[in-house]
């Protein structure tokens, strides 16, 4: 089971009751944002990436 936590305090109920896989969303941004400070480029190649408006980029 996967889901989505709130709060650290959410994420070990969510452990607890079962979920194999637990997201935090403070956590993700937290990690979104270090990576434009430490590797803009790579996280701006990332972003464009996983947009749907940019089908045209592909990694070769």
């Amino acid at each position: 089971m996967i889901a989505r936590a709130i709060t650290n305090e959410t994420v070990d109920r969510l452990t607890v009751a079962g979920a194999t896989r637990v997201f935090s969303t403070h956590a993700a941004g937290a990690k979104h944002m270090a990576s434009y400070v430490l590797k803009p480029n790579v996280a701006w190649a990332l972003s464009e990436l996983l947009d749907a408006k940019s089908e045209d980029m592909t990694i070769g």
